[in-house]
């Protein structure tokens, strides 16, 4: 699976703190630092926000998103979407292409 090694969990638990509880048991069933892959379509997504409906907003970034059923709009436009029922998330490794450039992201299984 797929973890931004960048992200900075000791801030974001110090804010998770205060949180409500649905929020604090969302966001450790699914983690800020992860890759996501968004059902039915399959587009990989990043965490943006933790709604106490139990939902989250996502963001899908053109990065993970080259080509295929995306096309042009996956290749130049980032996009941020709210409302995504987390049952139709799944962690999952980084995409063949992504070429990770600055380092911030890695594959767990490369850590072991």
């Amino acid at each position: 699976m797929a973890r931004n090694t960048r992200y900075d969990m000791e801030m974001f638990n110090e804010w998770l703190k205060d949180r409500p509880a649905c929020i604090q048991e969302l966001a450790a069933k699914y983690p800020p630092n992860r890759l996501y892959s968004y059902a039915p379509h399959g587009q990989l997504v990043t965490l943006e926000s933790y709604f106490e409906d139990g939902t989250v907003s996502v963001s899908i970034e053109h990065e993970f998103n080259r080509g295929g059923l995306f096309g042009i709009m996956g290749e130049i436009c980032n996009r941020s979407v709210f409302g995504i029922p987390v049952d139709k998330l799944t962690e999952c490794d980084l995409p063949e292409h992504h070429a990770n450039e600055d380092g911030d992201w890695v594959n767990e299984s490369s850590l072991q």
